[in-house]
Formats: C-alpha cells, sequence, structure tokens
C-alpha cells in the first residue's frame, strides 16, 4: 500500500476546521449546512493533503455559529504563512460569507 504524503496542520488552519466542524455539529438548515461544509472543504484543500481529522465537535458548550467560524477565518487569514494559504482561506471565507447572509436572512 503507497503512504500518501501529508503535511502538518498549522495551528490556525485547526482552529479554523474545528469551529466550521462545530457549526456543521450545531444542525445548521440545509443551505447554511452546505455553505459551511463548502468553507470547510475549501480549507481543507491544500497540498500535500493535512491528514484526516474527526470532524465531530467536541466541547461541552453549545456549537459555535456562523459568525464565530468567520472570526477564525479571520484570524487564520492574519496568521497565513503563504500567499497560497491566505488565497485559501479567504476562499473558504467567500464560501462562508454566503452562510453568514443565509442566517442573516432567517433571522429577518
Amino acid at each position: 500500500m503507497t503512504q500518501i504524503e501529508t503535511q502538518v496542520v498549522p495551528r490556525h488552519i485547526a482552529v479554523a476546521r474545528s469551529v466550521l466542524a462545530g457549526v456543521l455539529a450545531g444542525e445548521p438548515d440545509l443551505d447554511v449546512g452546505l455553505a459551511v461544509s463548502l468553507a470547510l472543504a475549501v480549507l481543507d484543500d491544500a497540498r500535500p493533503p493535512y491528514p484526516p481529522t474527526e470532524r465531530a465537535y467536541v466541547g461541552t458548550a453549545p456549537a459555535p455559529g456562523v459568525a464565530a467560524a468567520q472570526h477564525a477565518l479571520a484570524q487564520a487569514l492574519r496568521a497565513a504563512a503563504s500567499v497560497e494559504e491566505s488565497q485559501r482561506i479567504g476562499r473558504a471565507g467567500t464560501e462562508l460569507a454566503e452562510a453568514a447572509e443565509l442566517v442573516r436572512d432567517h433571522a429577518t
């Protein structure tokens, strides 16, 4: 069996992945869930790939919301180590912006 080369997940990316997974654990409606899932997939689209991670949110507090995920991505963007990483985080943020807009629409 061939081993796949992976890279270490930087802390700022790990935090953002955890928060996005937490939003999904809160069982958002379908549209928000799809937008958050796409943001997580974009964030994970690294070469070499990150190792698989448990996507289940583990915590005693309520699941974080989309605003918390946007904050985590903003923090990750500030800590990005390369242009490629910055672009990937930015694309994930763009996908998450759609989820935030959906949440705002449902609140009104």
